[in-house]
């Protein structure tokens, strides 16, 4: 039986946990995900506002960040420059295809007030964030402002990021890259927008006609640094005015709008969808709502026609990878659909196919210790190689299996990074899965 001081402590440390998983429901325990290191996510987390992942996201790939590319930032995994090309889209003109209203609500609330029970994958994969996240936190410096900032978002706790984001307003040298692009007074009017205790609506359209000015630069100051082509800008522009639409239509009554939209999912397809749409173009910049909104329509509704196209499954699989860095469950997830649904329009394209192997590929490197330099032969002998050894030989196994199976998927004719001649050349590195150097 435990002493009295021994109960105090416990109840000390889980208290000081539980505020990071208030609307987490408890699910069974699961194996704790890696570590991913802070200076593998900077170059995403100071990427500016993407365009709607809906349209982009599927011919995209993660950028490397192999040590032979010290230089080159990693970008989001759903904004690199010269990632091949794939045949699939999952674009929203594609959703509006389906048919929400002709589908049949598989649920009824027993009795009145009783919400739908959340799918079990997505309460798991929320218990798994909530300890990757909470261990950010752990490992994060209390003057990371910015770290923090981006932590709190993923978390939703928008309340909390207003506190490392005033320090950051109030100390602009430090902070001048941020405070010169915009981005602190961007996220200041986001948050403020999101959070319980909302500042004065004038302050808040302070920081939003601040953003609105400089964001523009920081777009073209992007693009100049990335190579990126004037298509590509022009998309960045068009989120760029949408987000501001959204503020003036939206803004004020969002919190209210997003409740509704959730209620109404329950027995309504169409709100689940908006909430997605909404969510993944960042308007509102809710990662856990359109993650939830990802799992309940896959779950709930399989008899959508984008679910049974496989193509909401994608934009799935590509929010874990680039809203939250989970390159494993983003892979997982790609292969879970290959195997569920090998004849569904996704899985015949190969992209759930190139996708398994590239996030395979991309959770192997990140697990490196090194994480300015990328994986050395040295490496091989730490205890984390054996979990990266298994994705790189998963990754190869994908690669060689779609160069196989789809030889005119545009990774196997492209000769960019994100290839699969590229991806193989280093994965048989001796860093890797190579022969060690004599």
């Amino acid at each position: 039986m435990c002493t009295h001081k021994e109960r105090s402590r416990l109840l000390v440390a889980a208290g000081t946990f539980a505020w990071l998983l208030v609307a987490l429901p408890a699910v069974a325990q699961q194996t704790d995900p890696s570590k991913i290191p802070w200076e593998k996510i900077e170059a995403w987390a100071s990427a500016p506002e993407a365009p709607p992942v809906a349209k982009d996201q599927p011919k995209d790939a993660p950028k490397d960040v192999a040590k032979d590319h010290p230089k080159e930032p990693a970008a989001p995994a759903d904004v690199p420059k010269d990632a091949p090309k794939d045949v699939t889209k999952d674009t929203p003109k594609d959703l509006a295809k389906d048919t929400p209203k002709d589908t049949a609500a598989t649920w009824t609330p027993p009795r009145p007030g009783v919400r739908r029970p959340e799918p079990v994958a997505y309460q798991e994969i929320q218990m798994q964030l909530g300890r990757v996240l909470a261990e950010r936190l752990k490992d994060t410096p209390n003057t990371q402002y910015r770290k923090l900032v981006e932590i709190y978002i993923m978390l939703e706790q928008f309340d909390r990021a207003l506190g490392p984001l005033d320090k950051m307003a109030a100390d602009p040298k430090r902070w001048l890259v941020e405070a010169k692009g915009g981005w602190i007074s961007g996220k200041l009017w986001e948050c403020a927008l999101l959070c319980r205790v909302k500042p004065q609506a004038a302050w808040i359209n302070q920081q939003f006609e601040d953003w609105k000015l400089k964001e523009p630069g920081r777009i073209d100051a992007y693009i100049a640094a990335q190579d990126l082509s004037a298509s590509y800008r022009q998309g960045m522009m068009k989120t760029f005015q949408e987000k501001q639409e959204y503020y003036t239509k939206d803004g004020a009554t969002i919190v209210e709008k997003m409740k509704e939209l959730e209620l109404k999912g329950d027995t309504e397809a169409a709100a689940l969808l908006e909430i997605k749409d909404r969510c993944l173009s960042g308007r509102p910049d809710a990662p856990l709502t359109g993650l939830r909104a990802l799992y309940k329509l896959r779950d709930w509704y399989p008899e959508l026609p984008a679910v049974k196209s496989g193509s909401l499954t994608m934009s799935l699989v590509h929010h874990l990878a680039s809203g939250f860095i989970m390159y494993r469950e983003a892979s997982k997830e790609a292969e879970n659909l290959m195997e569920k649904s090998p004849t569904c329009a996704e899985a015949l394209t190969g992209g759930p196919l190139y996708y398994a192997a590239e996030y395979a590929y991309q959770h192997a490197e990140h697990l490196a210790p090194n994480p300015s330099e990328g994986w050395m032969v040295q490496d091989r002998s730490r205890p984390v190689y054996k979990e990266a050894k298994e994705y790189w030989e998963r990754a190869r196994q994908y690669f060689l299996r779609l160069r196989k199976e789809f030889p005119t998927h545009s990774a196997n004719t492209s000769a960019s990074y994100s290839g699969v001649t590229y991806r193989l050349s280093y994965i048989a590195r001796p860093e890797r899965l190579g022969p060690m150097k004599p």
